[in-house]
C-alpha cells in the first residue's frame, strides 16, 4: 500500500500526518521556531567537518581551492539582514527526529508508519561515520546529531523524503541566494537528492522527476530544479562522475524534464573537490544565485560553477518568490552498478541559507 507520512507529529488528514504548514514560520521581525532570521553580517559557510567523524577538513586555508582542497571553517555562519539561516543546532546523545520543518517520508510500497529497515549514518550514540544505527520507522528517517540533520531512506521500489523550508526566497528586488551544505559521498547511483525553488501556487508536496515510477510524486509545472545526477563511466579508463544538473521548468507537463541550464561540460563534484575527495562527513557548500532573468549555481569554496555567472533566463521568470524544498530520493538503491557495494544512503545537511527571505502568506 502507499505509505506517506509527515515526520513531525500532528493530526492525521487524508492519510498524511503533518506538522504545521510553512505558514507557521515566525514573523520576519522575530526569530521563527526553526532557523534564524535577520542577523547583522554576511554568511560564512566554508565546508566543515563537525560531525566527529574520522575525516577532517584541511588544516589550513592556504591550500588552493583550484586544487580541490576545501578551506577550513574559520567562523560560524551568520544570516544576513533579511535572510533566514537554519543551522540545525543540537547535540543529542542519540539520533533524534527533526521536526522543525514540514518533512514528508513516502514509500510507494511500504506500510503506513514504517520504512524498509536500513543502516543510517551516525551511531546509536551519534558517533560519526562510519558508525551507523538501524532505522525502521518513518519518524527516524529525518534526524539530528552533532548540530546537523540527516535524511536516510531505503525506498524499496521507490521512496523519497521531502523537507520544506519555513521561509520563501524573494528575488523580486534583484538577486537572491539559496545555499546549503551537504555531504558528497554517494552510497548508490539510485540514491540522490534534489533542491527545488517553486512558486507557491505550483508547489508539489512530493516533487520529483517526471519519469519516476510513482504517481504520488510529480514535478511542479514551474520551478528551478537542482539535481544530483550520477553518470556511469563510459569505459574502464573513464572515471565515473557525480554531476549536478540544473533545470528550468516553465509550464512543463508531468512528462517533461525541463530546460537544461548547465553551462559547463557536466563535470562532476569529484572534479570540484579534487584531492579533498568525496566525503560522508565533510559538508560542502552549494550556492544558487537567482533573479528573474539571471542564474548562477555551483560550489563557491572551490570556485566551481555548474551554471556560470550571468547565465540568462530568457524570457524572464514571471514569478519572483519561491518555496524551497530539499528532497532525498531512493529508487531500489541496491540495484546499482555505479557504486560498488551500493546501499541506501544517508545525506548530511547543514546551514540552509535563504536571503532575502519572507514569511509565506497563508
Amino acid at each position: 500500500m502507499l505509505g506517506a507520512l509527515a515526520v513531525a507529529a500532528a493530526a492525521c488528514t487524508s492519510g498524511v500526518a503533518s506538522n504545521d504548514a510553512p505558514t507557521t514560520a515566525g514573523d520576519p521581525a522575530t526569530t521563527p521556531p526553526a532557523g534564524t532570521l535577520a542577523a547583522s553580517s554576511p554568511p560564512s559557510t566554508a565546508p566543515v567537518d563537525t560531525t566527529g567523524d574520522p575525516a577532517t577538513s584541511p588544516a589550513s586555508t592556504a591550500a588552493s581551492s583550484a586544487a580541490g582542497v576545501a578551506p577550513a571553517s574559520t567562523a560560524a555562519p551568520v544570516a544576513p539582514v533579511g535572510g533566514f539561516l537554519e543551522t540545525f543546532d543540537g547535540a543529542p546523545s542519540s539520533p533524534q527526529a527533526f521536526t522543525g520543518w514540514e518533512s514528508i517520508v513516502h514509500t510507494r510500497d511500504g506500510q503506513r508508519g514504517e520504512v524498509f529497515p536500513m543502516s543510517a549514518g551516525h551511531g546509536a550514540d551519534c558517533a560519526g561515520p562510519p558508525a551507523e544505527h538501524e532505522i525502521v520507522e518513518i519518524a527516524a528517517s529525518v534526524f539530528s546529531c552533532k548540530d546537523h540533520v540527516m535524511t536516510a531512506i531505503d525506498g524499496g521500489e521507490y521512496g523519497m523524503i521531502s523537507m520544506t523550508a519555513p521561509m520563501l526566497v524573494d528575488f523580486s528586488a534583484g538577486t537572491a541566494v539559496v545555499e546549503w551544505d551537504v555531504s558528497t559521498l554517494l552510497a548508490s547511483g539510485r540514491d540522490w537528492w534534489d533542491v527545488w525553488v517553486t512558486p507557491a501556487e505550483d508547489v508539489e508536496r512530493l516533487p520529483g522527476d517526471p519519469d519516476l515510477p510513482d504517481d504520488a510524486v510529480r514535478p511542479p509545472a514551474n520551478a528551478i530544479q537542482i539535481r544530483l545526477t550520477p553518470w556511469e563511466a563510459a569505459d574502464d579508463s573513464s572515471p565515473a562522475r557525480t554531476g549536478v544538473m540544473v533545470y528550468l521548468r516553465r509550464d512543463a507537463g508531468d512528462d517533461e524534464q525541463g530546460e537544461v541550464l548547465n553551462t559547463e561540460d557536466y563535470e562532476g563534484i569529484e572534479v570540484a573537490v579534487g584531492s579533498a575527495g568525496m566525503s560522508p562527513s565533510r559538508r560542502d557548500t552549494f550556492r544558487l544565485e537567482l533573479s528573474a532573468d539571471r542564474i548562477k549555481f555551483g560550489m563557491p569554496d572551490y570556485d566551481h560553477w555548474f551554471v556560470d555567472e550571468g547565465t540568462a533566463i530568457a524570457p524572464a521568470l514571471d514569478w519572483t518568490q519561491g518555496v524551497v524544498q530539499i528532497a532525498h530520493h531512493s529508487y531500489n538503491p541496491q540495484k546499482d552498478d555505479y557504486v560498488s557495494g551500493a546501499k541506501p544512503g544517508t545525506w548530511h545537511w547543514d546551514n540552509v541559507l535563504i536571503a532575502p527571505a519572507i514569511k509565506p502568506v497563508s
